[in-house]
C-alpha cells in the first residue's frame, strides 16, 4: 500500500485555488483521528492534520473487513484527496457564503428554542451546523464528481472513527452514528459498502436514516444511475433557500440525542475580566459575537456577523466570478437553457454546468448549458489605448456591514472581469477609501495587486465623509495618464466645491468619472458633476444594486 505523498496533496490543493502561503496549512500534531481537517468560514483558509496517517489505515486495514471491498492500493491517497475535497466543497457549496452560514445557524437555533433543554443546548449548535454542511457538501461532491475516490475516502473515514470508538471501549454519539450513516447512504450507492458501517455502528434505525435522506435529497433511498433521480436530487441539495428550513428539520431530528451541556455565553459574561477582554482581546470579541448571534437566532444579525469576521480574499473572488457568471446569464442569447418547474427534468445531464445550477428570481431552477460565450475583442494592448482604473470609495460609518460587503463584492467582480478579457495585466490601479482620512495605495500595476488589495480594501474606517484635496491632487498628479474613477458613497461630500474642481482640470484631459450614490441621496456633488464633468451618475436605493452596476460600468469603459 502506498505512503501518502504530501507534496502531491499539495500540489493537488494548487491546481483547486488554494495557495500555501495563506490559504492552507498541513500539519503533524498529535491526534486519535484518522485525519482531521477543517475549513473556517472566518477566513476560507483550510487546515489539515496528519498525525501518524498512515500507520493508521494500516492498522485499520489490518484489522477490518475493508480490504474485501475497497481497493486498498491507492487508500492512503484517496482518503487525504477526499478529505481535502470535502473542505473545498464547503467553500463551493455550503455553506458558500456568510449569508449561507446565518441561515444555517438561525434554522439550528429555532429547532433547539423548541426544546425543552434550549438554555443548555447552545454549545451544540456549531456541532449540529457541522454536520450538516459536511452533509450538504459530500452529497453535492459525490454527485458532482462521480470519483471512487471521493466516495471511498469519505467512507474510509466515517469507518475509521467507529473503529477507533470500537478500539477504544466507547459507543460513538448516536447522533454522530446517524450523521455518518446518511453520509454513508449518499455517497456509498453499493449496498455491501454500506453494512460494513454496521461493524462499527450497530445501533443504526434504518427510519431516521430514510428521514435524514429525505431531509438533504427528498428521496428516502437513492439510486443514483438514474438520472431523473439525479437531477432531482441535485436541485434540493442546492437550493440555498432552503438551508434554514432543512437546517431547522435536521436538528429536530438528531435534537433527542444531543446530551445538555452548560451554556458558554453566561459563563464568558460572569467572568471578572469580560469588559477589558471584550475591548482588548479580538478573538474573544469575535467569539461573544458569535454566541449572541447564535443566541438571536435569526437572519436580521446578519450584519452583525459580517463585522465579527475578517475579511477573506478568497471569498470575494468566488463571490466575483459567482457575479460575472450571473451577469453573463442576463446578456446571452447563445446559453441554451432549460427550465425546471414542478415536473422533474428528465433530459440528458452529460452537458449540465453543474456549479452554477441557481434558481432565477421566480424561484425556478435552470440548468445552464455548458455554451461558452464568444470572446470580446480587445484593441491592442501595446497602445494603452484604455485607461486606467481608480476605485475611490467611502468607508463612512454608514457604509458598515451589508453596504461595504457588496461594495467589495463589485470591486472584485469588476477586476476578475478585467482579468477574464486580458486587459488587467496592461492596466494601473488604486485603490483609495475615504473617511475621517484619505487613504490611497497609489497606482501599481497587476502583478503587484494582491498585497495592496488586502490592505487598502479590509482595514474601512467607520468615520466621517470628506475627501482630502491633497490626497487626490497628489493622486491625479501621479497617474501615467488617462484613467477612469468610479466614486461610491451613501452620503453628502463635505468639500464637494474643491474636488469637483481637482477633476473638471484631470476630465479635461481624457480621464472619465462615474458616481454612484447608494441610499438615493441625491446632493450638491452629483449636481456638479453631471453639468460640469460630464459624468455619468447613478442613484441606487438597494445596495444589491452595486455589483451588477460595476461590473456593467466596467464592461462599457473597458471593452469595444
Amino acid at each position: 500500500m502506498n505512503k501518502l505523498n504530501v507534496s502531491n496533496l499539495k500540489e493537488y490543493l494548487s491546481k483547486n485555488g488554494w495557495s500555501l502561503d495563506s490559504d492552507y496549512n498541513i500539519r503533524d500534531e498529535e491526534t486519535d483521528h484518522l485525519i482531521t481537517a477543517c475549513i473556517s468560514v472566518d477566513d476560507w483558509k483550510i487546515n489539515i492534520n496528519l498525525n501518524n496517517y498512515d500507520e493508521k489505515i494500516e492498522e485499520l486495514i489490518k484489522n477490518s473487513r475493508i480490504k474485501t471491498y475497497f481497493d486498498t492500493s491507492s487508500l492512503t491517497d484517496d482518503v487525504a484527496k477526499a478529505v481535502t475535497t470535502h473542505e473545498i466543497g464547503h467553500y463551493k457549496y455550503c455553506p458558500r457564503s456568510n449569508n449561507n452560514f446565518a441561515d444555517i445557524l438561525s434554522g439550528i437555533s429555532k429547532a433547539i428554542s423548541e426544546s425543552p433543554h434550549a438554555q443548555n443546548l447552545i454549545n451544540n449548535k456549531f456541532s449540529i451546523a457541522n454536520m450538516f454542511t459536511d452533509i450538504i457538501a459530500n452529497a453535492t461532491c459525490s454527485l458532482e464528481l462521480k470519483k471512487d475516490f471521493f466516495n471511498n475516502g469519505q467512507s474510509i473515514f466515517y469507518i475509521f472513527e467507529g473503529y477507533l470508538a470500537q478500539k477504544k471501549g466507547f459507543k460513538l454519539p448516536e447522533d454522530y452514528a446517524l450523521f455518518s450513516a446518511i453520509n454513508m447512504n449518499i455517497i456509498q450507492p453499493n449496498n455491501s459498502k454500506r453494512n460494513i458501517m454496521r461493524d462499527y455502528y450497530p445501533s443504526l434505525d434504518e427510519l431516521l436514516i430514510s428521514k435524514g435522506l429525505m431531509i438533504f435529497t427528498g428521496f428516502n433511498q437513492l439510486d443514483f444511475a438514474d438520472n431523473q433521480m439525479l437531477s432531482r436530487a441535485l436541485i434540493n441539495l442546492y437550493d440555498e433557500s432552503k438551508f434554514l428550513i432543512k437546517a431547522y428539520e435536521f436538528t429536530k431530528l438528531i435534537a433527542s440525542f444531543i446530551k445538555n451541556s452548560p451554556s458558554e455565553l453566561e459563563n464568558l459574561v460572569k467572568s471578572n475580566d469580560f469588559i477589558e477582554r471584550f475591548k482588548n482581546d479580538k478573538e474573544f470579541n469575535k467569539l461573544i459575537k458569535r454566541l449572541i448571534i447564535e443566541r438571536n437566532g435569526n437572519t436580521t444579525a446578519l450584519t452583525a456577523l459580517i463585522n465579527s469576521i475578517e475579511f477573506s480574499d478568497t471569498l470575494y473572488w468566488s463571490k466575483a466570478k459567482e457575479y460575472n457568471i450571473e451577469f453573463n446569464l442576463d446578456e446571452l442569447d447563445k446559453l441554451d437553457i432549460i427550465c425546471v418547474g414542478e415536473e422533474p427534468w428528465t433530459g440528458d445531464l452529460s452537458n449540465i454546468d453543474l456549479v452554477n445550477l441557481k434558481p432565477n428570481e421566480a424561484g425556478v431552477w435552470k440548468f445552464q448549458q455548458c455554451v461558452k460565450k464568444e470572446p470580446i475583442v480587445i484593441r491592442n494592448k501595446a497602445d494603452f489605448d484604455f485607461p486606467d482604473i481608480l476605485y475611490l470609495f467611502d468607508t463612512s460609518g454608514s457604509m458598515q456591514g451589508n453596504p461595504y460587503d457588496l461594495l467589495l463584492t463589485a470591486i472584485y467582480a469588476s477586476l476578475y472581469y478585467l482579468e477574464e478579457i486580458g486587459k488587467a495585466g496592461d492596466m494601473h490601479f488604486n485603490f483609495t477609501q475615504f473617511s475621517n482620512q484619505t487613504i490611497t495605495s497609489g497606482w501599481f500595476d497587476y502583478y503587484a495587486l494582491e498585497d495592496k488589495r488586502k490592505q487598502f480594501l479590509f482595514s474601512p474606517q467607520w468615520g466621517g465623509t470628506t475627501i482630502n484635496y491633497n490626497s487626490i491632487k497628489h493622486i491625479f498628479d501621479s497617474a501615467r495618464g488617462p484613467f477612469h474613477t468610479i466614486l461610491v458613497t451613501d452620503g453628502c461630500i463635505s468639500n464637494e466645491n474643491s474636488i469637483i474642481e481637482l477633476f473638471r482640470e484631470k476630465l479635461d484631459f481624457g480621464s472619465s468619472l462615474d458616481y454612484i450614490s447608494i441610499g438615493g441621496y441625491n446632493g450638491a456633488f452629483m449636481r456638479l458633476a453631471e453639468e460640469h464633468l460630464n459624468a455619468k451618475c447613478s442613484i441606487i436605493n438597494n445596495a444589491n444594486d452595486i455589483v451588477n452596476l460595476i461590473i456593467g460600468i466596467t464592461r462599457k469603459v473597458f471593452s469595444e
